[in-house]
C-alpha cells in the first residue's frame, strides 16, 4: 500500500498549537480546514500554487509531495481531480477478519 508522502508528514509536525495550526494555515492559504487537514493526513495534495505556498510559511520542499515517507503510517492512492482545490484520493478498502 502505498505510503503517505514526506511533505505530508512534515507538514503535520510543523502544525502544532505553539507555532501555527491548520485553521491558521487554511486561513492564510485561502482554504478551507478540512483541505489542510486532508493534506496532513496524505489524503490528498494541495494544487502545485499551494505547495509553493507552503514551502514559503513551512519551508517544505515542493519535492516533497511526490516522495514517499520513511515510516510506518500507510496512505491512500491519489489521482487528479477537476475540482481545482485538491487532488481526490481513492482509498482501498481494508479486508476484514474471518
Amino acid at each position: 500500500m502505498p505510503r503517505r508522502s514526506k511533505a505530508a508528514l512534515d507538514m503535520k509536525r510543523k502544525l502544532s498549537p505553539a507555532a501555527m495550526n491548520q485553521t491558521e494555515l487554511a486561513k492564510r492559504l485561502g482554504v478551507s480546514p478540512q483541505a489542510v487537514s486532508s493534506w496532513t493526513k496524505g489524503r490528498a495534495l494541495p494544487e502545485p500554487e499551494r505547495m509553493a505556498e507552503i514551502e514559503s510559511i513551512l519551508g517544505i520542499p515542493m519535492r516533497d509531495w511526490v516522495e514517499e515517507a520513511d515510516d510506518d503510517e500507510s496512505g491512500p492512492d491519489l489521482a487528479a481531480d477537476d475540482s481545482g482545490e485538491h487532488l481526490a484520493v481513492s482509498v482501498p478498502a481494508r479486508p476484514t477478519g474471518s
